[in-house]
C-alpha cells in the first residue's frame, strides 16, 4: 500500500532521519525488516545495507560514544507488499574481573543480565612467559579479544562481534614479551543459547573442550589448557574409572 494519498502504492521511496543524544557510551542492536529495500546509516556510515528487492530482515551491532548522533533510514518499494520496521535497542552490559573465561549459560546468562540481547566484558590479567601463543575462542554469538587494551601495546586478537552459532575463532599472538598482560574479552549474546570460551595458549600446549555427550555436539561445558609431556609434546590425560 501507499503511505500517503499523493504517493503511489508501488514504485516509491522514502527517507527518515532522527538525532539521538547519549550521555555515556552505549552498544545498540539495529534491527531492520523491509519489503523491499532498506538502508540504515548512523553518523553517515552505512550499518545495514539491504538495498535490493524482496522481503528481508537484517541486524547490526554498533557502539556509540557520548554525544549527538544522526540516524538515517532509506527505503524503497517496488511491487505488492510494502512494509518497513527499524528499531534501535540498547544492549544491557556488565563488566567482570575473572581468572578464566569459560562460560556456558545454556539459555540463561550472567547474573544481573537478561537471557538475550546483552554484552559482557571479562577482564583478565595473565602473567606470561616470553614466547608465541595462539588465542582461541568458542562463542555463541559474538566475541572480541583485545590484549593490553588502552596501552601502547594494545592488540586486537579476535574481532567477530556478530551473530553466529557455535563458532570457533583462532589467531596467533607472536613474540609476546614476558610479564603481566591484560586480556579483555567482549562477548555479545543475541538470542537462544549463550556461551563464551576464550583461551590464551602457549605454542606446544593442548587446548581441550569437554562436552556432556559422546558426539561432540553443541556447546562445550568446560575448556582446559593441558601442558605437553615428553619430548614431542605427548597428550596424556587419565581420568580413572570414577
Amino acid at each position: 500500500g501507499s503511505p500517503l494519498a499523493t504517493v503511489p502504492k508501488d514504485h516509491f521511496s522514502a527517507r527518515f532521519t532522527k538525532n539521538i543524544r547519549l550521555s555515556e557510551a552505549k552498544t545498540y542492536i539495529v534491527d531492520a525488516s523491509a519489503d523491499d529495500g532498506v538502508r540504515v546509516s548512523v553518523d553517515g556510515k552505512v550499518v545495514i545495507d539491504g538495498w535490493n528487492s524482496g522481503p528481508k530482515q537484517k541486524q547490526a551491532i554498533i557502539d556509540l560514544e557520548p554525544g549527538d548522533h544522526a540516524v538515517q533510514v532509506e527505503y524503497y518499494e517496488i511491487l505488492r507488499g510494502a512494509y518497513l520496521k527499524v528499531n534501535l535497542k540498547e544492549i544491557d552490559q556488565k563488566t567482570l574481573d575473572t581468572a578464566e573465561v569459560g562460560y556456558n549459560w545454556g539459555y540463561g546468562g550472567p547474573s544481573g543480565l537478561p537471557t538475550d540481547n546483552f554484552k559482557a566484558t571479562f577482564n583478565q590479567t595473565k602473567s606470561l612467559t616470553a614466547g608465541d601463543y595462539f588465542v582461541q575462542t568458542f562463542a555463541d554469538d559474538g566475541v572480541k579479544v583485545t590484549a593490553n587494551k588502552g596501552t601502547a601495546s594494545e592488540k586486537i586478537l579476535v574481532d567477530r562481534f556478530t551473530s553466529f552459532t557455535n563458532k570457533v575463532d583462532q589467531t596467533f599472538w607472536l613474540g609476546v614479551p614476558a610479564g603481566d598482560h591484560k586480556i579483555t574479552t567482549d562477548y555479545l549474546e543475541l538470542a537462544n543459547e549463550a556461551a563464551v570460551f576464550s583461551n590464551v595458549v602457549p605454542f606446544g600446549s593442548w587446548l581441550a573442550y569437554y562436552y556432556d555427550n559422546t558426539s561432540l555436539k553443541g556447546l562445550p561445558k568446560k575448556s582446559k589448557v593441558i601442558a605437553p609431556t615428553g619430548q614431542f609434546g605427548k597428550l596424556s590425560e587419565d581420568n580413572g574409572t570414577g
